[in-house]
């Protein structure tokens, strides 16, 4: 039974290759033993394309049309059955990366491992939890702080510097005013029989609006107040990272050699700012590559040549007129083309994807 299963698949596979515009091609410039191979996936108006860094160049398109038409028709009718898990994995390969960067006025943890997110401190800012609300959702994408784990509650009490018993709005309330609490943008509940960490205050009052401290006896405490009490609070924003293809991240160009293979495989021009993983999560010019804390310094490049520094916190990286690799920091918020990159785990060979 497995045998015949695996005629079908096999059957299906050559169908679908047959008729689609996938090939293959091998670019020129590298040993295919001696040097690191790689594989490139790119996307362009619907059509899907593999390269491969191997040493020369081959296509599959046309040798598939010597295939008996009898053959393919009762191919053709058998493809329902494996678009289905086919789509999926397109979907999930080609989902675009963007870079990792904080709003402006939020802020990483020094701790990152505790939670990938920005956070913003009110600090002596005090304000009702409407208020708070309000100001945390000014910011697209940000909400009221949620509290996961104590591990992250550590990390932002020492990344902002608070002291004990410091009461600091969360994002749960009682929209329905009967104890039962949700916490606002995603309605995720909260119960205070089951808190996520740390204790429940003594005495619980079923009043609308939930806030947390760190008690003298460095035990987080959650209790339920008035939400027309004005406290400090923390927004949250969550950081978009690589990751939406597992294993994924933000390009990090090792030489010279990969560069102008992922440039030759793309076709992008010069002055096209691309995006690369490095970023200073501090905000203090030391840059690190997002995916595995990796130091970049901008004065020792590993390859090409710098234009210039102007404190910004992302990295960027270009061809210039001259046909010169140039590295620059530029603003996390500015929308320009990137590259994500795959490492293939099974043959030590990696996958790009290139998002105009």
């Amino acid at each position: 039974m497995m045998v015949k299963y695996n005629k079908l698949y096999l059957l299906i596979i050559v169908a679908l290759l047959s008729i689609s515009a996938y090939k293959a091609q091998i670019i020129p410039g590298r040993n295919p033993i001696d040097q690191q191979p790689e594989i490139f996936i790119i996307d362009d108006s619907g059509a899907r394309e593999t390269l491969f860094v191997d040493g020369t160049g081959f296509g599959t398109g046309s040798a598939f049309g010597l295939l008996p038409i009898t053959f393919l028709t009762i191919a053709l009718l058998m493809i329902p059955m494996a678009m289905m898990p086919m789509m999926s994995t397109v979907t999930s390969e080609t989902t675009p990366c963007v870079p990792t960067n904080c709003p402006a006025t939020y802020r990483l943890l020094t701790d990152q491992t505790a939670s990938p997110n920005c956070y913003f401190d009110s600090g002596d800012s005090k304000q009702t939890w409407s208020d708070a609300l309000k100001t945390c959702t000014s910011t697209p994408g940000a909400y009221l702080w949620r509290p996961n784990t104590e591990a992250e509650a550590n990390a932002v009490k020492n990344t902002f510097g608070f002291a004990n018993d410091i009461d600091i709005w969360t994002g749960a309330n009682s929209p329905t005013h009967d104890g039962n609490y949700v916490f606002a943008v995603d309605n995720g509940a909260f119960s205070f029989t089951s808190v996520p960490f740390g204790e429940r205050a003594s005495s619980i009052t079923n009043l609308d609006c939930v806030e947390i401290e760190l008690t003298d006896s460095n035990n987080w405490n959650w209790d339920d107040d008035e939400c027309n009490d004005e406290y400090r609070f923390i927004c949250e924003f969550p950081r978009k990272v690589c990751t939406k293809t597992p294993g994924a991240y933000l390009w990090r160009p090792n030489d010279i050699t990969e560069a102008d293979a992922v440039r030759s495989t793309f076709g992008f021009g010069t002055d096209v700012d691309i995006w690369i993983g490095a970023h200073s999560p501090f905000h203090d010019g030391n840059f690190v590559y997002a995916v595995d804390n990796g130091a970049l310094s901008l004065t020792n490049l590993p390859f090409g040549c710098l234009f210039d520094i102007s404190e910004e916190d992302c990295v960027e990286i270009e061809v210039n007129s001259s046909n010169v690799w140039e590295w620059d920091d530029e603003g996390c918020n500015d929308n320009i083309r990137n590259i994500c990159e795959l490492p293939r785990t099974v043959q030590e060979r990696t996958i790009l994807n290139d998002y105009n």
